[in-house]
């Protein structure tokens, strides 16, 4: 048995700060204690720094397929920057294509993943072909495969289903025990204001923004909680971007006729449609993604839902392009791939923001961005939480170190940075994952890819 010893450090469990020392036997969290006297083969001293638990960036697209090739982020690449960004577990999206199954979709995407990843890694599953066949399928994904949740999507015609549809899908999630999750964009709003401008020659990647409105997510939003409520489906919005569909999920909530989680991303809480403004059109590209960012004053009401607990994650829709593929749709925002990157500063930019500048506690800190995503997709209390005979995941993270967000520093694979120049108020120092130390002093420890796909979510005895 390898053993590990952190000490000195202030550990963030699921309901308190524990100034003291936490031991780790091979993979697993065995000891947490003000002081430990024990010895170790390895023994790191923490040097007062905040220990918190591995973080779960649920929402990633690692090698996404899009007409021009594919997002560019591998699995390699994606999940050695999400490490330094203090991300032990990414949830990718396994995507059916249509007239194809749910199984071939879950090959596909392990067949990309194996014995790639620097860090852990589960899937939710996309339906995009509603049949028989895919719904009866869905109960080997769930009891065999270890897919608890299902993608949908309102939008995008080569992944959206009906109304029907999505009710048939909440439907047998329901009956399983899973939990539904939507891209809130109803298609028909976007289509209609698409062709508006295509008639009026209005093409510019500035338009991309206004062709998604706010609208067509609380007409979504509000469809799916319509739906959750008549199937009694557990909800998840993904990207959340605007006041009028957090309102919906805020009264939703309220209601408790519906069990109804919210995902946020930092691009929606820092970065605003004014960039969409920029005379050049290059930089307008960097920011095109859907739904796309919003108003200051939606900004605003996203923060308030954050503090307020209204929104439960925070995840990143880590989707790179380099500025050649974005270039692609230059003369026709239509074409230009949507997605941004953001996986390896999703941490350290929410810290900074949420602990640093709105004083928010530490162990909400921690449920916003480990905890939570790891009940709501069942890895809990295998990740997301520091207890004993939990996945000892564990950051040690130095929140007085000051320092600039640049391109030309992240790992990410992808030649821009949407938070360019943003001063961030802490920094990851180390990152221990199932027990081995793999990012210590900022730096890499190994070259060697021991993520694992992440299937059982209890405590293994």
């Amino acid at each position: 048995m390898s053993t590990l010893l952190i000490k000195n450090g202030f550990i963030v469990t699921e309901d308190e700060i524990i100034k003291g020392d936490l031991l780790i036997a091979d993979d697993k969290i065995e000891k947490i204690a003000e002081y430990l006297e024990t010895r170790a083969d390895v023994i790191i001293n923490a040097n007062n720094n905040i220990i918190f638990p591995g973080s779960i960036d649920a929402h990633t697209h690692m090698e996404l397929p899009y007409s021009g090739g594919f997002s560019s982020d591998s699995f390699a690449t994606g999940t050695r920057a999400a490490l330094y960004g203090a991300t032990t577990t990414i949830i990718d999206f396994a995507n059916q294509q249509k007239g194809h199954t749910l199984d071939q979709a879950l090959k596909l995407w392990h067949k990309k993943a194996k014995d790639q990843c620097f860090c852990d890694y589960k899937f939710h599953l996309s339906i995009t072909d509603v049949n028989e066949s895919a719904l009866d399928e869905m109960k080997n994904m769930y009891e065999c495969q270890g897919i608890y949740s299902f993608k949908t999507f309102l939008t995008y015609p080569n992944l959206m289903i009906s109304p029907l549809d999505l009710q048939k899908v909440m439907l047998k999630t329901k009956e399983l025990g899973g939990v539904v999750t939507l891209h809130a964009e109803m298609n028909q709003i976007i289509e209609d204001l698409d062709q508006e401008f295509a008639k009026s020659l209005k093409s510019a990647p500035y338009y991309h923004g206004l062709s998604h409105p706010d609208t067509a997510e609380e007409k979504a939003i509000e469809l799916a909680i319509t739906l959750a409520e008549k199937t009694q489906c557990p909800l998840y919005i993904v990207h959340l971007s605007s006041k009028k569909g957090l309102d919906l999920v805020r009264a939703a909530k309220r209601s408790n006729k519906v069990k109804i989680f919210a995902e946020t991303c930092p691009q929606y809480l820092l970065l605003n449609n004014s960039l969409y403004k920029h005379s050049d059109h290059t930089e307008v590209m960097k920011y095109i993604l859907s739904p796309p960012l919003r108003t200051t004053q939606d900004q605003e009401a996203l923060w308030k839902g954050v503090l307020d607990k209204t929104i439960d994650v925070i995840a990143t829709d880590h989707c790179p392009f380099t500025l050649k593929q974005k270039k692609a749709g230059l003369s026709n925002y239509k074409l230009i791939p949507n997605g941004i990157p953001g996986v390896e500063n999703r941490f350290e930019l929410m810290f900074s923001e949420c602990v640093g500048k709105r004083k928010m506690t530490l162990t909400d800190f921690s449920k916003m961005v480990s905890t939570n995503p790891a009940q709501i997709f069942k890895l809990y209390p295998r990740k997301g939480v520091i207890a004993p005979g939990s996945d000892a995941d564990l950051i040690i993270f130095n929140k007085d170190k000051k320092w600039k967000i640049s391109k030309d520093k992240h790992h990410m694979n992808v030649d821009y940075n949407p938070y360019e120049g943003f001063l961030v108020s802490g920094k990851v120092q180390s990152v221990i994952l199932r027990g081995n130390l793999v990012i210590h002093n900022e730096k890499l420890v190994s070259e060697n890819k021991s993520g694992i796909y992440v299937f059982k979510p209890q405590i293994e005895s």
